[in-house]
C-alpha cells in the first residue's frame, strides 16, 4: 500500500502543471498579502488622525492633566503622543505613503520620548538622540524621497536572510536546522513581498 501511494505521488510530482500551480499560488499568496497591507497602511487614519475636532478635543482633555503628577503622566504622556502623531499626519497628509511610514517608523518613537521627557526617568540625552531620528525620517519625507524607504526595507529583509544563513551554518543540531530552515523560507517570502510591496506602495503613491 505504502509503494502504491510513493509511485502516485511521484507520477503526480513529475507532471510540470503541479510546479506551476505551486507558483501561481505562491504569487497570489504575495499579491493578497501586499493588497492587505495597502488597505491598512493608510485608510484607518483617515478618518480622524489628522481631523482637526478629534485634535482639538485631545488638547482639550490635555489641558486638564498635569504632567507633574504621578497620578497624570501616563495618561498625559499618551494623549500628547496622540496629539503630535495626528498632528504630523495630517502636516503629510498629502499622500498616503507618507502616512504609512510615519506609521512604521515614527510613531513607535514618539511614546518613547515622551516618557524619556515627562515620565519618571527623565532623560534629556534620550530625547535628543530620539529627536535627530524624528528628524532624519521627517527630512526624507519632505524630500518626497520615497526611494530611500524602498531601499531601506530591501536591506533590512536581505540582513534578516543574511543573519538566518549565518545561524544555519554554525548549528548542527537537526531541530535547530528546521526551525531555521522554516524562518529562511518564511523571511524569503516576506522579502518577496517587500519587493512587490515597494514597487506598489511607493511608484503609485509617489
Amino acid at each position: 500500500m505504502s509503494n502504491l501511494i510513493k509511485n502516485e505521488l511521484i507520477k503526480i510530482f513529475k507532471k510540470k502543471t503541479i510546479y506551476i500551480t505551486m507558483v501561481i499560488i505562491f504569487l497570489l499568496l504575495i499579491f493578497m498579502n501586499c493588497m492587505f497591507k495597502y488597505a491598512n497602511s493608510g485608510s484607518e487614519y483617515n478618518y480622524y488622525l489628522y481631523n482637526e475636532e478629534y485634535i482639538e478635543s485631545l488638547r482639550g482633555e490635555l489641558e486638564t492633566l498635569n504632567p507633574d503628577k504621578p497620578s497624570d503622566v501616563t495618561t498625559y504622556i499618551n494623549i500628547l503622543s496622540e496629539i503630535q502623531l495626528s498632528e504630523m499626519m495630517q502636516e503629510h497628509k498629502d499622500a498616503e505613503w507618507k502616512l504609512a511610514i510615519i506609521n512604521e517608523r515614527i510613531a513607535p518613537y514618539i511614546t518613547e520620548r515622551n516618557t524619556y521627557q515627562y515620565g519618571a526617568e527623565k532623560n534629556e540625552a534620550q530625547v535628543e538622540s530620539i529627536n535627530q531620528e524624528i528628524n532624519a525620517v521627517l527630512e526624507k519625507l519632505e524630500e518626497n524621497d520615497w526611494k530611500y524607504f524602498a531601499k531601506l526595507d530591501l536591506e533590512q529583509a536581505n540582513k534578516q536572510i543574511e543573519t538566518l544563513n549565518e545561524q544555519k551554518e554554525q548549528t548542527e543540531d537537526t531541530a535547530v536546522l528546521n526551525s531555521i530552515e522554516a524562518e529562511i523560507k518564511t523571511a524569503e517570502t516576506e522579502k518577496e513581498i517587500a519587493r512587490v510591496s515597494i514597487r506598489q506602495k511607493y511608484t503609485i503613491w509617489k
